[in-house]
């Protein structure tokens, strides 16, 4: 009797390792989107793979991204991959060992042969290795209401601060308790990509702002005073304010602000008939910036990175492949 229950018991242990998968855990931005891109994209994988089971979750809520992975890596629960990871995380990230060299694995030059990604992938290099694969970029632009614009007296929207001034004054001078534009986003650290530094690349005809070659901040030139000036004024006049309220650029307290296509989805399904009554431009510029040139933005680009604390590393590679 205790043969047979041994006998059943190895079978059941040999059925367990034989169909048992090995399991990948994968973050993505949780973002609507990007949710069901990825669902579709992993039911499709786990379908297909014989070997490998990835199991897909958002990132953890947290007061930001990066916040969320570097609580998991010091607790010991960092995912084997993971998306949104921008550049300059990514960079300390790898200065401290935490990630994969992906330019290491086998098939790493193929794939960005296959993907068309050669020239951009140096761009994205550290200490001459690749760490993380571009996934997308998205462009932040100034979203308007055309409403409030034309209410105004605007059948275009304002180019320049000295623009930008006017609408504060005709606003201000009508006695709404309203705004121009939301100048600044917050008060976090990462928020200033989507105000200070979207008006950097604007205002410098796309400068980056980081010296690579000193570590540092490139932001002392000429451009940067101005855009400096321009912050100030808008706040000393009144103009802006930092604490707006929820959804002040939909419920029409401020006219214009600095959006990324990651708020389309949530403006069209909140606010459809708001929605119908936005314009895009790009962002505001100083007064002598040349007409006939182009105006650059930030581009909150994102990538995906495999963490070196990932017991399967050869099966994540496999399912980023």
């Amino acid at each position: 009797m205790k043969k047979s229950i041994i006998l059943i018991t190895l079978i059941l242990m040999m059925s367990i390792t034989t169909f048992s998968k090995t399991k990948i855990v994968f973050w993505t931005a949780p973002n609507p989107n990007q949710e069901v891109f990825w669902k579709e994209m992993v039911e499709r994988y786990n379908s297909q793979s014989k070997d490998i089971e990835i199991q897909w979750s958002t990132i953890p809520a947290a007061g930001s991204s990066e916040e969320s992975i570097l609580t998991a890596i010091a607790s010991g629960r960092a995912p084997d991959i993971s998306t949104n990871i921008f550049s300059g995380f990514a960079a300390q990230l790898s200065e401290l060992e935490i990630l994969v060299p992906l330019s290491d694995m086998e098939g790493f030059d193929q794939l960005i042969k296959n993907r068309k990604m050669e020239n951009i992938i140096k761009t994205w290099e550290y200490n001459k290795k690749s760490y993380i694969i571009p996934l997308y970029s998205n462009s932040v632009l100034m979203w308007w209401r055309k409403d409030i614009l034309k209410e105004f007296g605007w059948e275009t929207p304002p180019r320049t601060y000295s623009d930008i001034y006017k609408l504060s004054k005709q606003i201000q001078e009508k006695g709404k308790n309203n705004y121009s534009i939301r100048v600044i986003q917050g008060r976090n650290w990462n928020d200033r990509w989507f105000d200070y530094i979207t008006y950097f690349y604007a205002a410098t005809q796309g400068q980056s702002y980081l010296d690579l070659n000193k570590y540092r901040a490139n932001i002392s030139g000429e451009q940067a005073k101005e855009i400096a000036k321009f912050i100030e004024t808008m706040f000393q006049n009144k103009w802006t304010a930092v604490d707006l309220g929820e959804a002040a650029f939909y419920r029409g307290y401020i006219a214009g602000s600095l959006k990324g296509p990651w708020e389309i989805a949530y403006a069209k399904n909140q606010f459809p008939k708001i929605f119908e009554q936005i314009i895009l431009s790009t962002p505001p510029v100083p007064d002598n910036y040349p007409k006939d040139k182009p105006v650059y933005t930030f581009a909150d680009s994102k990538g995906l990175v495999i963490f070196e604390t990932s017991k399967h590393k050869k099966e994540a590679w496999d399912f980023v492949k």
